[in-house]
């Protein structure tokens, strides 16, 4: 599935070719489609996140380090809220999109990049009501 395919199917719209890897759903979720590097090295993508952030995930899949190799000098403080929200993760991994569950932005490093660490709050949602549940092991 491509991107546009998952907002379709999953939230109701009607878009077709290319999305971005962001889709705002209403004020507290998004969902983001990160591609899911080997390395924290600078990827070789063409545009957007695949050409500027590397986003590294957990061997339990619960934590992704996303590094912006574009910003130099970052203020961690000036944070935009919309990127606050609660992510939909749908990852590319190995060229497939997988639900990895909802994720928050939980903690900023700043350096000499600027790096979040997004950490998985459940491992399912209802999308009828938005509704966060975990699903017992």
């Amino acid at each position: 599935m491509r991107i546009y395919e998952i907002i379709n199917k999953y939230f109701g719209e009607n878009y077709s070719g290319w999305m971005k890897a962001w889709y705002d759903i209403n004020g507290e979720f998004a969902a983001w489609f990160p591609t899911i590097t080997l390395t924290d090295e600078r990827p070789n993508g063409v545009f957007g996140g695949t050409r500027n952030c590397s986003n590294t995930l957990s061997n339990d899949k619960k934590t992704i380090c996303e590094i912006d190799h574009n910003i130099e000098n970052p203020i961690c403080e000036e944070i935009d809220d919309k990127y606050q929200k609660k992510r939909l993760v749908f990852a590319r991994i190995d060229g497939k999109f997988e639900f990895l569950g909802i994720f928050e932005r939980k903690i900023i490093i700043c350096d000499s990049k600027r790096i979040n660490l997004h950490m998985q709050i459940a491992d399912g949602i209802n999308l009828e009501t938005f509704n966060l549940f975990k699903r017992l092991s």
